[in-house]
């Protein structure tokens, strides 16, 4: 689970940090402090999006799991049963194309918390854009 969003700042504190920091005054219906509201309200929905998009992952991998756990169980009970070296032959290779499936399925799994990573990393630019043309309209 991500991390909570720290609580936002009121807008008297944020009206009074741009009245410090940049000697301005605005009202408190300025559109920036508007933009600062529905970007918090966009953060926070982004984080419920992700939280959402890793719990069906994390539930995606673990059936791909139990799959790849009966089927590697299934293997070898069969080589057990096996009394003719074709019949290992046959098991052996059953075995070896479950663990290619495995090795699939966890590089898949990586390129997914890849692809999530970038995703993360891509609202904390947007962020950060938001608030640079906030400061810029400010100037």
């Amino acid at each position: 689970m991500s991390a909570p969003l720290p609580p936002p700042q009121s807008i008297d504190d944020l009206r009074a940090a741009l009245l410090k920091d940049h000697g301005a005054t605005v009202s408190k219906d300025d559109p920036v402090l508007m933009v600062y509201t529905i970007h918090r309200a966009a953060l926070g929905e982004t984080v419920q999006a992700l939280d959402a998009f890793r719990a069906a992952l994390r539930d995606e991998v673990a059936a791909i799991s139990r799959g790849h756990t009966a089927e590697v169980r299934t293997a070898l009970a069969e080589i057990h049963d096996a009394v003719t070296s074709d019949a290992l032959k046959q098991r052996l290779a059953a075995m070896q194309e479950a663990a290619v499936l495995a090795d699939r399925s966890a590089a898949a799994m990586r390129r997914l918390v890849v692809r999530l990573s970038l995703l993360s990393l891509a609202t904390g630019v947007a962020a950060a854009l938001a608030v640079a043309a906030a400061v810029l309209v400010l100037r």
